[in-house]
């Protein structure tokens, strides 16, 4: 094994598996390359049509400076197709994975956006979802509705505000108003 082989190997974390995927993300005019490796760059081996589902994960990676890749497994009756994805594009289910459930009543508020920033709330709990409201950067009054760990480690809560609208939002984005 080469030397770049190692380093490669050494900077690869395994991060958790979950089955029952989807792909988000890919305008319904386009695919999702499938790659037969984690590397951006590698032979694309197949393509699966946006809004697949029933797509097996059999385990993901992250790479240096590539973001998290997910080697999956898609049947649709005329194909099977495996090899590696980017996780943006793969949404899974988690509804084993829901974090602990945050206590109700609780008022949060936003954090860590830049002043002349917002924080946007999103359909679906991943940075591909559309936008259908903001917060702005020094928002109150945020109560959290429940929250998942995405395959890629980030945290997303399911929150409702003074506005009236429900949405997702990053969850290293609000914090537990100080009193």
């Amino acid at each position: 094994m080469n030397a770049k082989k190692i380093m490669l190997l050494a900077s690869l974390s395994v991060v958790t598996l979950f089955a029952d995927c989807r792909v988000v993300g890919v305008s319904r005019y386009d695919f999702l390359n499938v790659h037969n490796s984690s590397d951006p760059d590698s032979y694309i081996t197949g393509k699966l049509p946006p809004m697949a589902s029933g797509i097996k994960n059999l385990g993901c990676v992250r790479g240096e400076g590539s973001g998290t890749w997910c080697k999956i497994g898609y049947e649709d009756g005329n194909a099977t197709i495996e090899g590696w994805v980017n996780s943006r594009y793969l949404f899974c289910d988690v509804t084993n994975s829901y974090d602990a459930p945050m206590p109700r009543g609780y008022s949060y508020c936003a954090e860590g956006v830049a002043p002349d920033d917002v924080l946007n709330i999103r359909i679906g709990p991943f940075p591909a979802s559309k936008k259908i409201g903001e917060f702005s950067h020094d928002a109150k009054g945020i109560e959290i509705l429940k929250c998942i760990r995405l395959i890629n480690g980030s945290r997303w809560c399911k929150v409702i505000g003074e506005n009236p609208i429900s949405g997702w939002v990053n969850s290293r984005y609000i914090t537990p108003c100080k009193r």
